[in-house]
């Protein structure tokens, strides 16, 4: 990235280290590099459709905040990094699998908000997260 190739660093980002750090449960330095191509978006192509759900999803907290108006902020956060994982582009097994644990991950925090939201019953949870992450079907075929 030090010679300002910022298209082609995303498409590294994208079709070989994302992958892999997902898989390998490495998330955590991928925030750097992600944090960097986010400076540089109006530089990348499809940013929007492909490092933009990465740098959501990377930025996702890893627990749940304790006031509720910060939950129901979490609670849509959530949600739309739900939905981008929904259309981002994927080929290769590996990117099948990233976006596959991606999607669990998103899916089991937004029950963790629910609960400390609603205090509601795990099924009435589960079918909540499941309308909310409904189109996430494709992500398992």
């Amino acid at each position: 990235m030090a010679a300002e190739m910022f298209d082609t660093a995303h498409r590294i980002f994208m079709d070989k280290i994302a992958p892999f750090k997902i898989i390998s449960r490495q998330e955590s330095c991928l925030l750097p590099i992600i944090s960097t191509l986010n400076e540089h978006r109006y530089d990348i192509t499809n940013w929007g459709s492909e490092g933009e759900v990465y740098y959501s999803y990377l930025n996702l907290p890893t627990t749940i905040p304790q006031g509720e108006e910060d939950m129901e902020l979490l609670r849509h956060k959530i949600s739309i990094a739900g939905h981008q994982l929904n259309n981002l582009p994927y080929n290769t097994p590996q990117q099948i699998c990233a976006v596959n644990m991606m999607g669990l991950r998103t899916c089991n925090l937004l029950v963790e908000v629910w609960r400390a939201l609603f205090g509601e019953s795990e099924n009435r949870e589960l079918l909540l997260t499941m309308k909310t992450f409904s189109s996430s079907q494709r992500l398992l075929d």
